[in-house]
């Protein structure tokens, strides 16, 4: 921890760090899809329709030859690298909304292992405006037309597929972490040990039975060669409304005030509009995302629609040990993350989680 925080960031670490300007350049992050490419996703598709229907769909369902080394490259980036990647070209003006959920769960498949993403057990997160007030302690932002200030998912990567835009607004905003921990460092190097301790974070009423609802997490932490961030402040926030979390000190709170100046700051954040076919592929635990409000299409048929996974890779990084309650498991490697119902069982030996 010392080491980073003095500005001598591991090798992997500073593959992770990168600014706005930087993801200009495209070619260094964003694969379009070649004709050869389109063609092996389709016919994957019609190979998996059946069995993702029926909830056994496997790897072996969704063949991909060629694509398999694209996404496994991409992967490697996201893993090890900047963190972040986008697929574009994939479906087009025929496609279903059940293909883009299949396409999905297939790529996904290459990736990863899905954890829900609700109490309800979503395999596929359907990012789109629902009426949710994010206001609501318990409500979820991914249901709203909300913005969404920068904030980590809980799991290891996310995956977003976009099936339509918004007819105004919606853009996608992306930071690294690293980046922002390192202007910290040389900036606010006094307020930099405040987010390295943790703060209360209120789980949202996803807590399992028993559980408490609130726990403590660091913002940044460096431990063992290994960088990892994780921040969501309205979560920090709302649990103040319990009385056994700690109250935040006006350190912490400048702290975090000067955080979000950093994040929103146009050097750091690299903003875009997701549009339909492209997969966009975000690491936790080194990049922050956001969203900004949107308008929706009248027509129901072309409203704002995203399709999430919250993905648990195998080649993961070793996660603090504050994050246990709130992940489940911190080994790299291991099924973790997600929301899971207390009628939910995660078996870490079989890589799938199911219904007991």
């Amino acid at each position: 921890m010392e080491q980073l925080r003095n500005g001598e960031e591991h090798i992997e670490s500073q593959r992770s760090l990168w600014l706005a300007n930087d993801l200009k350049h495209e070619s260094s992050w964003v694969k379009v899809l070649n004709e050869k490419e389109r063609l092996e996703l389709e016919y994957a598709l019609d190979n998996a329709r059946s069995t993702f229907y029926q909830g056994t769909m496997l790897h072996s369902d969704f063949p991909l030859v060629s694509l398999t080394n694209v996404i496994q490259s991409l992967v490697g980036g996201v893993e090890n690298g900047r963190g972040v990647a986008l697929i574009r070209g994939i479906g087009n003006h025929e496609w279903e909304l059940d293909d883009y959920q299949v396409a999905l769960w297939g790529i996904g498949l290459n990736i990863g292992t899905a954890v829900p993403q609700s109490r309800k057990g979503d395999r596929i997160g359907f990012v789109c405006d629902k009426g949710s007030d994010i206001n609501i302690p318990t409500n979820r932002g991914y249901e709203s037309n909300a913005t969404l200030p920068f904030h980590s998912d809980r799991s290891d990567v996310t995956a977003l597929l976009c099936v339509n835009k918004a007819i105004e607004g919606g853009e996608t905003g992306i930071v690294s972490m690293m980046a922002v921990h390192r202007e910290l460092h040389l900036n606010y190097p006094h307020l930099l040990e405040a987010l390295y301790k943790g703060l209360p974070h209120d789980r949202r009423g996803e807590q399992r039975q028993g559980e408490s609802p609130w726990t403590n997490l660091p913002v940044f932490s460096y431990r063992e060669g290994v960088f990892v961030a994780r921040y969501i402040r309205r979560f920090v926030e709302g649990a103040m409304r319990f009385p056994d979390a700690p109250r935040l000190t006006k350190k912490q709170i400048q702290a975090l005030d000067i955080l979000d100046h950093i994040l929103e700051n146009p050097r750091f954040s690299y903003w875009f509009t997701l549009k339909p076919g492209d997969l966009l592929l975000l690491n936790n635990h080194v990049v922050a995302h956001s969203r900004k409000s949107f308008v929706d299409s009248k027509n129901y048929e072309r409203r704002r629609i995203l399709l999430r996974l919250w993905l648990a890779t195998p080649k993961s990084r070793q996660l603090p040990l504050e994050f246990l309650p709130l992940f489940g498991a911190i080994l790299p490697g291991e099924v973790r993350g997600g929301v899971f119902a207390d009628d939910m069982l995660l078996e870490n030996n079989s890589k799938h989680w199911r219904i007991k």
